[in-house]
């Protein structure tokens, strides 16, 4: 699934200012994306690693929504564009429509959310001057493309194509 198409265009369509309030406001809205979705899938998470990080984006994704809201609030003297934000929801409605159940369908959905932040960090990181904004955007990167590589690696486990939960000697932490 193809993340983030109209918000992209928008994003290199922009430069200056208006690129730095327009990533920080799609980028809030994508991260309360992944937030919504880790939320709804807890309850069927069966996987330990998987819930951990579910639980691990709820936290993390939710301080960088406060960091970019300051930063859009200190540095810009404004808050999130609604304009920018509908953009990302609209180009997150089908993942958002669906229903989070499982451990697989979970990662299935993440991997290509993370890779939508990917891309737009690595934007950011072209685009932006602002030394916070692409501190962000590299921690971004940094972050997320470790869990896509995690959650690659327990698709292909057998444990999770078994539906099994591992046991607590072959439990990981993050």
């Amino acid at each position: 699934m193809k993340m983030g198409t109209r918000g992209m265009q928008a994003l290199q369509r922009l430069s200056g200012r208006q690129f730095d309030v327009a990533f920080l406001s799609q980028m809030t809205e994508h991260h309360q994306g992944a937030v919504d979705m880790s939320r709804q899938a807890l309850p069927s998470l069966k996987n330990a690693r998987v819930r951990r990080h579910a639980q691990n984006i709820i936290a993390d994704q939710r301080k960088e929504i406060a960091e970019m809201r300051a930063i859009l609030q200190r540095e810009y003297k404004t808050g999130p564009s609604p304009a920018q934000r509908n953009l990302m929801k609209q180009d997150m409605h089908a993942m958002m429509a669906m229903k989070m159940t499982g451990d697989r369908m979970f990662l299935e959905m993440m991997i290509p959310h993370h890779q939508g932040a990917n891309d737009m960090s690595r934007l950011a990181l072209q685009k932006s001057k602002n030394p916070r904004i692409r501190a962000l955007a590299q921690r971004i990167i940094k972050a997320q493309t470790a869990e896509i590589k995690d959650f690659q690696s327990l698709l292909r486990s057998r444990d999770l194509a078994a539906g099994r939960v591992p046991a607590p000697s072959a439990r990981t932490s993050l």
